[in-house]
């Protein structure tokens, strides 16, 4: 389960998962695991915390219209603690900020205090912020 919310923290399906990344654990099946996952939570209408991120930034990719829809809605987006932020939190981020407009993104925080790794944060994304 740790293996799978990872990846659910950097924003990886079961079918972007790299067959490197999953080769080292349960004899090379956490990739079919999964994706037995994602299908048996399907079947049961449920999400896990990884999704709540994973299906809405899933959404946006594949429904620009949504993705408008939700931009219209903030003018502003401001960002508390970012170091602490996962890939998948970033992604979706970055989604709903129209950069192409106006750059509405504002973000706080300090890489000396990232504290949430273990969690998956990337402090990555406070890194390359400017970028």
């Amino acid at each position: 389960m740790g293996r799978i919310q990872r990846w659910k923290d950097r924003a990886q399906t079961p079918d972007k998962v790299s067959k490197g990344d999953a080769s080292d654990f349960a004899n090379g099946r956490t990739q079919a695991i999964y994706a037995q996952y994602q299908e048996r939570l399907k079947t049961l209408n449920a999400a896990d915390f990884g999704d709540l991120m994973l299906h809405m930034t899933t959404v946006f990719q594949e429904h620009p219209e949504v993705l408008e829809d939700w931009r219209r809605r903030f003018k502003y987006v401001l960002v508390d603690e970012y170091q602490d932020t996962n890939t998948a939190q970033n992604t979706l981020l970055w989604h709903l900020c129209d950069f192409d407009d106006t750059p509405n993104l504002f973000c706080v925080g300090d890489d000396d205090q990232s504290i949430y790794r273990f969690q998956g944060a990337s402090v990555q994304n406070i890194l390359e912020f400017r970028e």
